[in-house]
């Protein structure tokens, strides 16, 4: 099966991402104490992020400037949604 085509404004799991993607954090789907946790490491609403590295752990780039590098598990990355912009 294709995986499904991510244009603009499209919303997908941070783990579908292609390295270099970036976007923007629209939610994560988890338990509250996941969500305090991707927040307190500022993977918040409308923060920008570019995907770095796919796997375990999962690498991105956060912030405006991409400023600081974040590792996530691959479950916990799946759980991370995100508007794709290209």
């Amino acid at each position: 099966m294709t995986p499904p085509e991510i244009t603009p404004r499209t919303v997908v799991p941070l783990t579908q991402l292609r390295r270099g993607d970036r976007g923007v954090i629209t939610e994560a789907r988890t338990d509250s104490d996941s969500r305090a946790l991707l927040g307190a490491m500022g993977l918040r609403p409308n923060e920008p992020i570019r995907l770095c590295r796919h796997g375990e752990p999962c690498i991105v780039l956060t912030g405006a400037c991409e400023s600081c590098r974040i590792g996530l598990t691959r479950k916990l990355a799946n759980c991370v949604f995100v508007e794709v912009a290209l």
